[in-house]
Formats: structure tokens, C-alpha cells, sequence
């Protein structure tokens, strides 16, 4: 990078990046919660060069933790919470890796905010397991009641007519492009769906893309705290059919919320057995086809279990009788949730516990209410 390069990079900033004071971060307590035993850190205040090295001072003066020997079952170095209105975008994506690097996990808690650059920054939540075949994984959460707010990096107007002065109208905008590209990648990296990159790019910098629905917990991949359980509001009919649209989303590459009409019936039905004999029910979302989709659901004996669930998009009946799996659904509060395969994690849907929010209707709002 030259140096015209790396003066375009620092000018370079998101929504209400032009405060002149650094974000501060505190050590709040040796011990967070019952999911993530680790020290607890806290950043606040806009995301400005430094900040990074900031964090790391303190990280390394407090946190005692050597990754090769956190658990099979999953763990962290450490925690941090962030509320902070953004900043430096660079800033924001080291941030992120930092976050990754160390296996810390990152929250939004209730009633925090964390736009643009500390959105990104969010984004690398990480935890470890030394079980075979894991390794690095998403640790990243949205309370209920928080506010997480993506949006493309941009030069502030006020700097703008200066850089353009100085270093030409091509040069700022081809600096632009390499930024938005970086984003793309980064974004992809750390695992947001395809569907939100082309949103976010697509944005004034007056807009944010504000993470409240269940869609957008699911785009995003951010996880609900895990000591949160839904209310009685939730039926198992209910619970399935929106996981089932979140299924046919990734199916198809969609955006969940353009596929509500996909099923028409008002409860589960037996949609027949699969290749072990289990009854399955579900909905049918297609006309029989042993080679293709025609059906989501889950085995009815867990219906009545111990809140795991192997919900599926599956095919017709083939020659033998039996439906066959093509994209599952694993719940497993206790164990590893995923959805797709888990040959390669870092593209997988892939969460320690319970993903509560793929639950959640894709057009609800997350707030506190529909948590008992």
C-alpha cells in the first residue's frame, strides 16, 4: 500500500466518525456468565486509530488464556460488549480480526448501540474448540433490546473536496472501491450471507441496515443470548414452519422473508418416514420429486424431546419407500447447533448451543417480550 494509499485509509470513516476522542476500553469483571466464564471487557465511544492497540494492552495485561487448551465442547479467552455510534472503518475491521485472533467473543447487550465500524468490529466474535474437525467459530450476540447497524464505508463529506485536492479524483475513488471490496471480503470471511453484502454496499450514508428481525439475525448470523427461551407463544408448528423458511433460504439463496408463501397449510401433517423408518411431519413445500425438494420437517418423536430438533428440507419418496434429507437443521442445546454441512465450519451455520433465533418468525422484532 503507498503512502497516498494509507492517508486515503485513515480518512477514510463511517457515520459519526468525526469525533477527535478515542473509544475506551475497561476490564468490568474477571467473570461474565454462566455460557462464557472469561473475563469481561467493554469498549465505548467511537472506533479511532489506536483503539485496537488499546485493546490489546489491556487484553494482555488481564486475560490469562492459552487457546490449545480451551475445551472440546467450546470456549473463549475472553468477552467483550461494545457500544460505540462507529468510526474508523480500518479500525473497525482490525478490530474484528483482534476479536478473532484471540477467541473473543462479542456481544450488543440491552439497550447498547454499535454502528458501522463497530458493527464490523462485532463481527469478530470467535470461539475455540480443540474437538476434531471445528477449531475457530462465530461467538457473536444480539441482546434484545440492542440495536447492531451495518453500513458501506464512505468518506466524510467534509474531508472529501481535501482529498480530492490532493490527491485526484481518480485516486479517492479507486481508494473507495479497494475499501468496499475489502469489506466484501471481510463480510464473507466472517460469514454473513451473500444477500446482505449487496444491501449494504447499495446504501446512502444517511442509511444503516439495522439488525431486528429474526431475518436479520439469521443473515447476520448473530446469535441470541443463550439463556433466553421463548415464551408459550411459540407453538412447535410455529417454531418449525420458521426454521424451515431459514432452510429453504439457504437452499435457495434468498432472502427468507420472500418465501412465506411457500406454505400454505396451517399445521404439521406426516410427510412420510425416512431412510431409518422414523415418522417425519412437517409441510410440503413442492410437488413429490425423489431427486428434489418437496418437503420440510422434523422426526415427530422429538416433538415431545428434550428440545433437540433435526429439521430438514427433504425429498420425495423414492424406490424405497423412504424421504431422503438434502439440508438439515441441528438443534442441540447442549452440544453444537448447525445448519448445512460441517465439512468446512467457517462456511457453515455454526453455533455453540441453542440457535434460538432460527425460531423466530423472519419478519418479528427481537425484543424482550417474546422471551419468558
Amino acid at each position: 500500500m503507498n503512502i497516498a494509499r494509507l492517508c486515503l485509509a485513515a480518512a477514510l470513516a463511517l457515520i459519526c466518525a468525526t469525533s477527535a476522542h478515542a473509544g475506551e476500553v475497561t476490564l468490568v469483571e474477571s467473570y461474565y456468565s454462566a455460557s462464557h466464564p472469561v473475563p469481561h471487557l467493554h469498549f465505548e465511544g467511537p472506533v479511532t486509530e489506536g483503539d485496537v492497540g488499546r485493546l490489546s494492552d489491556l487484553f494482555e495485561a488481564n486475560v490469562h488464556c492459552i487457546v490449545e487448551q480451551l475445551p472440546a465442547e467450546g470456549g473463549n479467552c475472553a468477552i467483550v460488549s461494545l457500544h460505540s455510534p462507529g468510526g474508523n472503518y480500518v479500525e473497525g475491521l482490525m478490530f474484528a480480526q483482534f476479536l478473532r485472533d484471540k477467541r473473543i467473543a462479542s456481544i450488543v447487550e440491552p439497550d447498547a448501540e454499535c454502528y458501522s465500524a463497530c458493527a464490523f468490529a462485532f463481527l469478530g466474535g470467535s470461539g475455540y474448540s480443540t474437538q476434531g474437525g471445528i477449531g475457530v467459530y462465530d461467538d457473536r450476540m444480539v441482546a434484545p433490546g440492542a440495536i447492531l447497524g451495518f453500513h458501506a464505508p464512505y468518506f466524510a463529506a467534509e474531508s472529501l473536496d481535501g482529498l480530492v485536492a490532493q490527491f485526484g479524483l481518480d485516486t479517492v475513488l479507486g481508494a473507495s472501491r479497494d475499501d468496499i471490496s475489502l469489506m466484501v471480503r471481510e463480510l464473507v470471511n466472517w460469514n454473513v450471507d451473500a444477500n446482505v453484502l449487496g444491501y449494504v454496499v447499495s446504501m446512502g450514508p444517511e442509511e444503516t441496515y439495522d439488525i431486528l428481525t429474526g431475518e436479520d439475525y439469521f443473515l447476520t448470523r448473530s446469535a441470541l443470548p443463550p439463556e433466553l427461551a421463548f415464551n408459550d407463544l411459540t407453538s412447535v408448528a410455529d417454531a418449525v414452519f420458521n426454521a424451515c423458511m431459514y432452510l429453504l433460504a439457504e437452499h435457495e439463496s434468498r432472502f427468507p422473508s420472500t418465501l412465506l408463501d411457500r406454505i400454505t397449510e396451517m399445521s404439521m401433517v406426516e410427510i412420510g418416514v425416512d431412510a431409518s423408518g422414523a415418522s417425519i411431519v412437517g409441510y410440503r413445500l413442492g410437488p413429490d420429486n425423489p431427486l428434489g425438494l418437496t418437503f420440510c420437517g422434523m422426526p415427530d418423536a422429538q416433538i415431545e424431546g428434550n428440545g433437540e430438533a433435526d429439521i430438514a428440507l427433504y425429498t420425495g419418496a423414492g424406490i424405497q419407500g423412504d424421504i431422503r434429507p438434502m439440508l438439515t437443521f441441528f438443534q442441540r442445546p447442549n452440544g453444537w447447533s448447525s445448519l448445512g454441512g460441517t465439512g468446512n465450519i467457517s462456511r457453515s451455520i455454526f453455533q455453540k448451543g441453542a440457535m434460538n433465533a432460527m425460531f423466530l418468525s423472519p419478519s418479528a422484532i427481537v425484543d424482550a417480550g417474546m422471551f419468558r
